[in-house]
């Protein structure tokens, strides 16, 4: 499992100072989110600034409610860059170029449909968990229904929200249950909202800070 910076943590920063924090967390790859485009050409970093530098993009998200334009713009760009495609809603009926996956929450209907598409289409699909709202017998059977496809996961509140005793164990567990199923996909540290950004922010840059891994927790102690 690979461990990576949702691009939703710092939506105004860039791609550069996204990476900058990236490595200081140890992290392995960012997930770039994109907001729907105002029906011109579709926004976001051009291909030069989100193809060089490490660690490099794993996933896009297209949030909210895409244009088929811009997922096939996007799918290009993902092709391009080594990532794969992250769609809230199937707005496509044949393959890509590139590898695809529909969100899906901790919901078991949801999560049926979401494996249900991505078995016919030869996709896969990303579980988007809310750590605030843990549910951990509805988390055991929506990974009964997703282990087959599930390639990607976004915690949100993961990183700097995470409370002493709560979060972070929680995520332990999560982690823990990925991987006794065998789970060698990435997951995303996200945000739970906009309002934590100055937490992330801490969290990403300053030098002083709790961590989710080996080299924070000595920069903690230091």
């Amino acid at each position: 499992m690979d461990l990576t910076l949702s691009s939703a943590t710092l939506p105004s920063e860039s791609v550069a100072a996204l990476r900058h924090g990236a490595r200081r967390r140890e992290l392995k790859g960012l997930e770039w989110v994109e907001s729907p485009s105002d029906g011109s050409l579709p926004r976001g970093p051009d291909q030069a600034t989100l193809g060089k530098g490490t660690p490099p993009v794993r996933w896009v998200l297209l949030n909210g409610e895409h244009a088929l334009t811009d997922v096939l713009y996007w799918s290009r760009r993902a092709h391009l860059l080594g990532a794969g495609l992250l769609l809230r809603e199937a707005v496509v009926e044949s393959s890509l170029c590139v590898p695809l996956a529909t969100v899906h929450g901790t919901d078991v209907e949801g999560a049926q449909r979401a494996a249900a598409w991505a078995r016919l289409h030869e996709a896969q699909t990303c579980w988007e968990i809310r750590l605030d709202a843990i549910d951990r017998d509805a988390i055991e059977a929506v990974f009964s229904v997703t282990a087959p496809t599930l390639g990607h996961v976004r915690l949100l509140g993961a990183g700097p929200e995470e409370e002493e005793g709560n979060g972070r164990s929680v995520t332990g567990w999560l982690f823990k249950e990925l991987a006794l199923r065998g789970y060698d996909g990435t997951i995303a540290l996200a945000p739970s909202g906009a309002g934590r950004r100055d937490e992330w922010r801490r969290w990403l840059f300053d030098e002083r800070g709790w961590g989710c891994n080996t080299a924070a927790k000595k920069n903690a102690a230091r």
